[in-house]
């Protein structure tokens, strides 16, 4: 009883660092395509679900952790950047240890 409600411990911490982090990329896509509208366009103009596509993601993610972003000179779009790597690191760090623990507590 005790591991299963670990596991769901862990499954609903992930989903909320999930959700967490859907919005923080939301905000920043936001002030990527008001602020710097011609680094937005060459990103495949990107949202979080009207035009998202594996293209997008991926040049996003590039832009990201490629750490692209420093080279617009702009203090906010650098605190964005990093607070969505931050939540996608501790979003894939609950998905890994989350499913990790499936085997321990026998499912």
């Amino acid at each position: 009883m005790t591991s299963k409600l670990v596991f769901h411990a862990l499954w609903v911490t992930m989903m909320l660092s999930v959700g967490a982090a859907l919005l923080l990329v939301h905000d920043f896509l936001r002030n990527l395509k008001h602020n710097h509208p011609t680094r937005w366009h060459e990103l495949g103009e990107p949202s979080l679900f009207l035009n998202n596509s594996l293209r997008n993601n991926f040049l996003v993610l590039q832009f990201l952790f490629r750490k692209e972003y420093l080279h617009l000179k702009d203090h906010i779009v650098e605190e964005k950047a990093e607070r969505v790597l931050k939540a996608y690191i501790v979003a894939l760090v609950l998905f890994v240890v989350t499913f990790v623990a499936l085997p321990v507590i026998g499912w």
